[in-house]
């Protein structure tokens, strides 16, 4: 039977910080599509709906810089390591609306259970912070997921 190494916990804040960065990235993803798409969209309604979704992506990001600081990590690096992931380009071919967000759902489903299991995650190991920023930190990510929670259904409203 093979013994599991139990992690450090530094280690576990370095999981913690690297999961972020995954999320950190897929909202800068997800901003980009919807800057792109501001183009092409002339609807008020959408527009202003699309325009909230990144102004939440943003503050999304600078929500999860300070929980990154909270962890005790640089925040120069944490950007940097977040570059990583892989950007994708989209092409839409028919409904240019519905198609885009069908597109967002998908992030907005992803980042909903990813800062869900997240805060589950951070409950259940020993952070290297202070209790109280446990719970800050806990309780910001299950903030996110019902936020990303809100933004499924501003997605779903545009699907056809």
């Amino acid at each position: 039977m093979m013994e599991h190494k139990k992690l450090l916990v530094g280690d576990v804040n370095k999981v913690v910080a690297s999961l972020l960065a995954r999320a950190y990235a897929a909202e800068y993803l997800e901003a980009n599509l919807l800057s792109e798409a501001l183009l092409y969209i002339h609807d008020d309604e959408v527009w202003n709906d699309v325009f909230s979704l990144i102004k939440d992506n943003e503050l999304h990001k600078t929500i999860i810089e300070e929980i990154v600081e909270v962890l005790g990590f640089d925040i120069k690096d944490f950007r940097e390591y977040s570059k990583t992931f892989t950007e994708c380009k989209l092409n839409f071919s028919g409904d240019f609306l519905s198609e885009m967000f069908s597109e967002i759902l998908n992030y907005e489903i992803w980042a909903e259970k990813f800062y869900k299991h997240l805060a589950k995650l951070v409950s259940a190991i020993p952070l290297d912070v202070e209790k109280e920023n446990v719970e800050i930190v806990k309780n910001t990510l299950e903030m996110l997921s019902e936020w990303e929670k809100k933004h499924t259904e501003v997605a779903r409203k545009y699907i056809q």
